[in-house]
């Protein structure tokens, strides 16, 4: 067991201060943040001295291993520092934003699983559709982080009237699993 105070917080990782360098171990930490008790596994990437204080460290880590309700926990209070610059939830995408975290792949495989849902119209084969992303957030599934975010589209009703549909997808951020929630 050694103290170590956290710098910094993010999804991927953390950084902290320690009392010695901890280059190129994994280790297990436990930490209360915002008054929960989670523990994790850690990657230690980079370690180095803190400049003119003998005995104390800065060291960067990777998570490796933390459960989904921890992740998820942590994530939402990191989101909630109106400092960091975040993306809000409900803030909607622009294009920008959303191809940089959809791929045009990706893209379309949300549209495949809106038109089998009959909550979009088929845009026509290779074209991506006309629709409105507004960021919901993060969340862990099975050790894998996605993006949710809500989308905005239109279909056709029972009585082929267009309709407004709003629905909730889940996107790997890293992978290329989507799916809808709701």
């Amino acid at each position: 067991m050694h103290p170590a105070f956290g710098m910094n917080l993010g999804g991927g990782g953390f950084c902290a201060l320690t009392q010695e360098a901890l280059g190129g171990k994994r280790v297990a930490f436990s930490a209360d943040v915002a008054g929960r008790r989670m523990t994790f596994d850690a990657e230690i990437c980079w370690s180095h001295p803190v400049p003119g204080q003998d005995g104390r460290f800065f060291a960067g880590t990777h998570f490796v291993q933390i459960a989904d309700k921890d992740w998820n926990a942590l994530v939402a209070f990191v989101l909630e520092d109106p400092l960091a610059g975040n993306l809000g939830a409900g803030s909607l995408l622009s294009a920008q934003q959303r191809d940089s975290m959809l791929p045009s792949e990706k893209q379309r495989r949300i549209a495949r699983l809106l038109v089998e849902r009959e909550r979009m119209v088929d845009p026509g084969a290779g074209r991506l559709p006309l629709l409105e992303y507004a960021f919901g957030g993060y969340v862990m599934r099975q050790g894998t982080p996605n993006y949710v975010l809500h989308v905005r589209s239109k279909g056709y009703g029972s009585g082929y009237e267009l309709t407004d549909n709003r629905s909730t997808i889940e996107a790997e951020i890293e992978g290329d699993g989507v799916r809808i929630v709701d």
